[in-house]
């Protein structure tokens, strides 16, 4: 029986996450030029620090549980409770025509709500930026198939496994920075849009985006 590969520090560059629950749990990346698919194999959740945990274990034994909930979420609002993900993803190949389309799917989030499920790199270490809102947000997901798309390199043998605090430690990636991927033409017909006005997701075969508004197109 063959040992799963277990990718190290620097193996993988993460690109996008796909799917999020405190943290993630699908997303894309590159793996030796080849772009893959992790999907998280082992739900740990976040792992505690050790003094803040005994210090809630304490105060639901000293108070009444809903008091304790209650201030147990007001501190984890307020305070970092947790070192680490302990989660472990299983890594994909995906195929040319796969990529594609994620990488298509992904293009049109950004283009329409928001880069904050792209990675970025400062100093070998990814991260993303924050979400400040998006008008767009619900009417891009109405827009969307109502069925999910269907993932059949997930009945592929995994290329190997990764931990989430492997795929954050530092690498010698190149640093990128979040850049405004959209013409001014969609930059001005956005700002404009109202609901009603119509909402297109196209798509260029050069990738880039609306050449027109869209009011202009139809």
């Amino acid at each position: 029986m063959s040992q799963t590969r277990q990718f190290g520090p620097g193996e993988i560059r993460l690109l996008w996450l796909c799917g999020f629950y405190d943290g993630m749990l699908s997303g894309v990346g590159i793996v030796e030029g080849q772009p893959v698919w992790l999907q998280v194999k082992e739900e740990g959740g976040w792992v505690w620090n050790p003094e803040w945990k005994a210090f809630i274990d304490l105060m639901y034994k000293l108070l009444p549980e809903e008091d304790a909930k209650q201030w147990h979420d007001k501190l984890e609002d307020k305070y970092e409770m947790f070192d680490e993900m302990d989660r472990t993803y299983h890594v994909y190949s995906l195929s040319s025509d796969e990529w594609e389309s994620e990488r298509k799917e992904h293009y049109l989030f950004q283009v329409h709500v928001g880069l904050h499920t792209t990675y970025f790199y400062k100093d070998g270490v990814p991260y993303r930026p924050n979400f400040d809102g998006s008008k767009f947000l619900k009417v891009y997901f109405d827009a969307l198939p109502k069925e999910s798309r269907p993932k059949p390199w997930l009945e592929r043998e995994p290329l190997g496994e990764v931990s989430y605090t492997t795929l954050y430690e530092k690498a010698p990636f190149e640093d990128c920075e979040p850049q405004e991927i959209r013409s001014p033409e969609l930059i001005e017909y956005q700002n404009n849009w109202k609901p009603g006005d119509p909402f297109i997701m196209d798509w260029s075969e050069n990738d880039g985006p609306h050449k027109k508004p869209a009011k202009e197109r139809e």
